[in-house]
This record gives C-alpha cells, sequence and structure tokens, in this order.
C-alpha cells in the first residue's frame, strides 16, 4: 500500500489499523517468542530490535496492526502487499499473533476483512498465502478462509541455517483464491462468523 495510506478497518473484536510507534511492547510479546517465530525468516527479536521495527512498520503500510476492541492491546499482525508483476493484481496475505492469543479465530476473523477489503476496496484479483508444511494452524487458517490448496514444493526455500551454517531448506504450501472465488463464497455465507470459525 502506498506510503501515507491511513488503514482503519473493524471487525466483531479488533480494530485493524497502521502501526504506530508505541506497538513496540506488544509486538516484543510475540516476536520475542522462539517458538512463536520458528516459522517466520527471522530470528527472535530483542525489546530494542522491537522499537526499531515498530518505526520501520509505522512508515511501511504493508504491515496491519490488529488490536483489540477491549482493550487497545495489539495482539497481532497481517502483513499485505501487492507482489510483482503488478499488473497480475496478486497480493499475499500473512499472519502472526501473540501467542496468550492463538486458538480463538483472531487471525481467522482479521484475514477474513482484509481479503474482503483488499476485493471489495483495493482492486485484489487473487491472493495468495504460504506456509511451512509443517504449520499446520496457519494452513488451518487459510483453509477457513476457503483459499485453494494450489501447490506443495519441496525445499523450495529456506530462512535459517544450522549450527554448521548449512541452509535449512523448508517444505512449504501455497494457497490461493480469486476474487470470483471469494465472491461466490461470501455470497454462500461462507464468511459469516458462524460459519468461519466451525
Amino acid at each position: 500500500m502506498k506510503k501515507g495510506y491511513k488503514l482503519y478497518l473493524e471487525t466483531e473484536r479488533l480494530i485493524l489499523r497502521n502501526f504506530r510507534r508505541n506497538d513496540s511492547t506488544d509486538l516484543y510479546e510475540y516476536l520475542s517468542d522462539r517458538e512463536n517465530v520458528k516459522f517466520e525468516p527471522y530470528d527472535i527479536l530483542s525489546l530494542r530490535d522491537c522499537k526499531n521495527e515498530a518505526r520501520l512498520r509505522e512508515k511501511n503500510f504493508s504491515y496491519i496492526a490488529c488490536e483489540l476492541k477491549e482493550s487497545g492491546k495489539m495482539i497481532g499482525n497481517l502483513y499485505f502487499n501487492q507482489t510483482m508483476p503488478y499488473e497480475y493484481l496478486t497480493w499475499e496475505l500473512g499472519y502472526i499473533f501473540n501467542p496468550k492469543y492463538h486458538k480463538r479465530g483472531f487471525a481467522t476473523e482479521a484475514s477474513a476483512k482484509v481479503l474482503e477489503y483488499g476485493f471489495d476496496v483495493l482492486g485484489v484479483r487473487r491472493v495468495i498465502a504460504n506456509c511451512d508444511v509443517k504449520n499446520l494452524p496457519s494452513a488451518g487458517v487459510m483453509e477457513r478462509l476457503q483459499m485453494r490448496l494450489e501447490k506443495c514444493s519441496k525445499e523450495e526455500l529456506f530462512f535459517k541455517r544450522d549450527c554448521t551454517g548449512k541452509p535449512i531448506y523448508k517444505d512449504t504450501l501455497q494457497y490461493a483464491i480469486l476474487k470470483k472465488e471469494f465472491d461466490e463464497k461470501r455470497e454462500a455465507g461462507l464468511y459469516k462468523p458462524e460459519n468461519l470459525f466451525k
């Protein structure tokens, strides 16, 4: 999304907005957890790292902060950005949440709203999402969002290295959904909360 873009979306339980510098402490809660970042392209971050990261994300509108309405606490974030070539109108979706708030449907709730916004407002044609084959909770979110499993890639890439410096290659899954598919599923009521969180 373009520089200076202001985002504000609401779901039943969340406010989706741009990052702020004072999100650093909440960001640190989930990016300093080794288990929580094991599938991410980075290692755990220090509080100082997170202060810098919050400042960077304040200017990078691909990152969407997810704030609890009831408390104002930032409990996770989405990543939503256009991929190249731009004329394909394909965007990539990602998410990471504070483990204290896992298994409560927040990633699904936030992602469904961003899909709706992307297709209805931004003119997105296709959305993709990727995860490690071992990251079953992430794949579960994509399936609840009614995304199609398009491919499983063997040893497609690596984020980290072992103690000898050797790359640790990952098998990855890619899910996708087209605007016309989203519209059909929405018309069928599949994005209503009672169906989304089955």
